[in-house]
């Protein structure tokens, strides 16, 4: 009844552990028609591409190679914490990919930290708004939460979209009914071209 959690100290490392990754773990129970399973989950962090060391942001390597993993991008750890509790309920692999930013800040610790879970596949509307939808993960959402501050008192409204996992991504079309309402939407990560944002924009 355990669940393996494995330590890979920054995402530039998850290179070395890819191969199992994608070859086995994530086609496990795909491979065996659901009888076997691999509920492991693999700790990381990354996203911030600053300086030349450990600073690597792969994503788009990681969504196209580990398919069938679940692919978690909390921006904050609350939200991590409820993201391995929901893991560690399910036979399913996971990754979780802690932003380094993050460990800088001061959060209040939830008071129920062992039963707080969250839903995979399901984006958090952290701001509504009614001029623009801004989509992004992880660190990035409290540069987009301090934009949207200066832009609205310029009138300029921005609804702020959390998508917390890129695999599943929005299984209930939360970030299309957003655009429906808006009009226009803004891609915004921590990752090269053709990486994240690309892969948001090609979903919604």
């Amino acid at each position: 009844g355990l669940r393996p959690i494995a330590e890979i100290q920054y995402l530039d490392y998850l290179l070395y552990g890819l191969q199992p990754l994608s070859d086995d773990v994530s086609t496990l129970q795909y491979r065996t028609c659901g009888k076997q399973a691999c509920p492991l989950i693999v700790r990381t962090r990354g996203h911030r591409l600053e300086g030349i060391w450990h600073s690597g942001s792969p994503m788009g390597m990681i969504i196209n190679a580990l398919r069938g993993m679940h692919i978690c991008v909390p921006r904050n750890m609350t939200q991590a914490i409820g993201m391995y509790n929901t893991l560690l309920q399910s036979n399913d692999p996971g990754l979780v990919i802690e932003c380094l930013n993050g460990y800088r800040l001061k959060e209040k610790m939830p008071s129920n930290l062992l039963e707080y879970t969250v839903p995979l596949g399901v984006p958090d509307i952290i701001r509504t708004g009614d001029d623009i939808t801004i989509v992004g993960y992880g660190s990035t959402l409290r540069i987009i939460q301090e934009a949207a501050e200066k832009l609205a008192l310029k009138g300029i409204s921005c609804e702020i979209v959390d998508v917390q996992t890129l695999l599943p991504f929005d299984i209930h079309h939360i970030i299309k009914n957003s655009l429906k309402k808006t009009n226009r939407i803004l891609f915004v990560d921590e990752d090269v071209p053709g990486g994240a944002a690309a892969y948001m924009y090609n979903q919604v």
